[in-house]
């Protein structure tokens, strides 16, 4: 950003004035006015986003980053990052998120990304039963290179693609019950479906463990609670539940 004051041209063209502004006070002093500076961030925080490929990881994270879908992405070589700037809790956040690849060839290099990371989105495809059979090695993954205190949540992708659906919603839901302090949510980056929820639950969850300036009872309300699957009729469709 550049904070230097603009030079004034003469009114009716002809060059830069040399001399000292003479023109009415007020534009004088507009002359002068510097930009205030962006207040920097209160936290910075590292998420990555692992699962197996195809499944959708890149997708994620464009559409909450830059609110962008790509029907056909290649695949992720090695990792790729972006930055988004968001503000939860009264605080300013600066995320930095990593998009891993999901062949194995490339698991060397990205598992060193596992160890900075304060939350972590494992994806599976609910239309491709293997990417829900690769969990447990995800969940290997996690347990040998990641921080314990790292906020875990399981994301089934591609709920666009419903008439598709292979793995049922219980069945993760299963699984997340589990792992001890992951959260279980369905989106789809192709319809902007709960992509901007699972990610600010993520951060809330993280800043849930950090020393805040806020009255206790604040901190306990969730500000995106999961919400239960509620009751439909049989030969009804089930709705698409929102993280919040």
């Amino acid at each position: 950003m550049n904070s230097r004051c603009e030079i004034q041209r003469r009114p009716g063209g002809g060059g830069f004035s040399g001399s000292p502004v003479t023109g009415s006070p007020a534009m004088g002093a507009q002359s002068r006015r510097r930009k205030m500076a962006p207040r920097p961030a209160d936290y910075k925080l590292q998420i990555i986003i692992i699962g197996s490929r195809g499944v959708g990881k890149t997708s994620l994270m464009e559409r909450f980053t830059d609110d962008t879908f790509c029907e056909a992405c290649k695949s992720t070589v090695g990792v790729d990052f972006k930055i988004k700037t968001v503000e939860l809790r009264g605080k300013k956040i600066r995320l930095q998120i990593w998009d891993t690849a999901g062949q194995e060839r490339f698991n060397s290099i990205t598992s060193a990304y596992y160890r900075g990371a304060k939350g972590i989105i494992v994806v599976y495809d609910i239309t491709k039963q293997e990417t829900f059979e690769d969990l447990p090695k995800w969940m290997k993954m996690i347990d040998k290179y990641a921080s314990e205190d790292a906020e875990l949540l399981l994301v089934g992708n591609k709920l666009d693609c419903e008439a598709d659906r292979v793995i049922a919603r219980q069945q993760a839901e299963r699984f997340a019950s589990r792992i001890s302090g992951m959260r279980f949510c369905e989106a789809s980056a192709k319809d902007n479906f709960n992509v901007d929820e699972i990610f600010l639950k993520l951060v809330d969850d993280i800043l849930s463990k950090m020393p805040l300036e806020m009255p206790s009872r604040e901190l306990s309300n969730s500000v995106l609670s999961l919400q239960p699957e509620p009751e439909v009729p049989p030969e009804l469709p089930p709705p698409r539940l929102r993280c919040c």
